[in-house]
């Protein structure tokens, strides 16, 4: 599956009030040119928060309508993704929902909260959707004014205010509501709010003590249709069930961190490269360097110190030799793997060698730390034979003219062999002249 369309809901300077950012993704390469300040960057990090799910509140625009308007922060649809669904998909999407068969896209919304839902026309037939919303509309209002009635007959038989009653009326008010926000396009957190809602009503229903013979069949039947409408509905959607296994099927948006002390450095705890989740972004290129080079920490450090240090030698080998693949600035560039001489708290030390220096990579120029990264993001996905889509920020903005040449040839001729590449910039060399039709102005 590939990504296709981006719309960007809410996220710094991109706010629903104004306009949803649109953007149609090219097959291979799609290359973001506008202004300072328009938006570009935030389009980068909203798809890669959009794999990630880690936004946090300086995200969401403070002029959005949907904020002001009193929804929930954390229901705050952020970033949706439709899929174009290819042949060789298809089989393994039939296997987890029938309707996906035949499908000819999916469309992914992660909310704030970070909860990922999906939709796509077959699995939620327009037509019985829309007669089922329609049904429930009708249902809920018909409860309403059934309960109404029951609330005037059962403070008169009890001959006072009948406080319960007071409480299960603001439930059947509540409930009416959220209905009353399912449309066409309803979402998982709205059905889970709706059921919510059944749920607390017919808690506050049991607490009464009914005094009429019509309660069962006036309020109780009518709530039990609703319950039942709302099943409907969510099997229709049939997410909880569905998301979970599509995820591995899709090619995550992964960028290239924009803050170069997230970057690869020299020297790493062995231990807390062992204990720490895949997600610590500290260590996130170390451990891709680690995947690159073969080298597995966990078994290597059990063996005898002879055996390590030359696994550690044959590990900087490969990564080296990758490296020279496809860095043709310095054919001698060299990466090497040692550990640190202290025995009690056992360190990675990682070195760069080229033209007689050898030093930590951070040590290095922006343009080679940049590619380097880069690199490590690249290619782990492809020896993973994972696709990705790569976000590029301004890439070959520290590299010489030769090396933006090459680099742009790169993408092209390499990396969007299997993956999508995204990628900003104001570099006249990185447009493509070739395919002028990839890029998108951002205004």
């Amino acid at each position: 599956m590939k990504p296709k369309e981006v719309l960007i809901h809410n996220y710094k300077s991109i706010f629903s009030d104004v306009e949803e950012c649109k953007l149609r993704l090219d097959d291979k390469i799609t290359i973001l040119i506008g202004a300072n300040e328009s938006g570009k960057t935030n389009i980068l990090e909203a798809l890669n928060k959009f794999s990630h799910g880690n936004f946090v509140d300086d995200d969401i625009p403070y002029k959005s309508r949907a904020t002001e308007a009193g929804v929930n922060r954390h229901d705050l649809k952020m970033v949706s993704v439709a899929y174009a669904i290819e042949d060789s998909d298809r089989s393994l999407l039939g296997a987890l929902h029938a309707l996906l068969q035949d499908a000819a896209e999916i469309t992914i919304t992660r909310n704030f909260q970070g909860d990922l839902y999906i939709s796509a026309p077959e699995l939620e037939p327009r037509a019985a959707v829309n007669e089922l919303l329609k049904q429930l509309n009708e249902s809920a209002k018909s409860l309403h004014s059934r309960f109404r009635e029951y609330v005037k007959a059962y403070r008169r038989t009890l001959k006072s205010e009948a406080t319960p009653t007071r409480s299960a009326l603001g439930r059947v008010n509540a409930l009416l509501n959220q209905i009353g926000v399912l449309s066409a396009d309803f979402q998982t957190a709205d059905i889970k709010k709706t059921r919510q809602k059944a749920k607390r009503l017919r808690g506050a229903l049991d607490s009464l003590t009914s005094p009429l013979d019509t309660f069962e069949s006036e309020v109780i039947q009518p709530l039990n249709s609703i319950d039942s409408m709302i099943d409907e509905l969510s099997r229709r959607l049939d997410v909880d069930q569905v998301m979970e296994k599509i995820l591995p099927l899709l090619p995550p948006f992964e960028m290239v961190p924009a803050e170069p002390q997230l970057w690869l450095v020299g020297e790493y705890e062995v231990d807390k490269i062992l204990r720490e989740p895949e997600t610590e972004e500290s260590l996130v290129s170390v451990k891709r360097l680690l995947f690159l080079a073969g080298l597995e920490l966990s078994s290597t450090r059990k063996m005898s110190y002879a055996v390590q240090i030359e696994r550690l030698e044959q590990a900087s080998k490969r990564v080296t030799e990758l490296l020279r693949n496809v860095w043709h600035e310095e054919q001698a560039v060299e990466i090497s793997m040692v550990w640190s001489p202290e025995e009690a708290n056992k360190k990675l030390l990682v070195f760069v060698q080229s033209s007689g220096h050898r030093g930590f990579p951070q040590q290095r120029s922006l343009g080679f730390r940049w590619f380097l990264e880069f690199y490590l993001l690249y290619a782990s996905g492809v020896y993973r034979e994972q696709p990705t889509v790569l976000l590029l920020e301004e890439p070959g903005i520290h590299l010489h003219p030769d090396a933006q040449e090459n680099l742009k040839t790169l993408i092209r001729d390499k990396v969007s062999a299997n993956n999508q590449v995204i990628y900003t910039t104001h570099l006249p060399e990185m447009y493509d002249s070739v395919s002028p039709e990839r890029c998108r102005a951002v205004i």
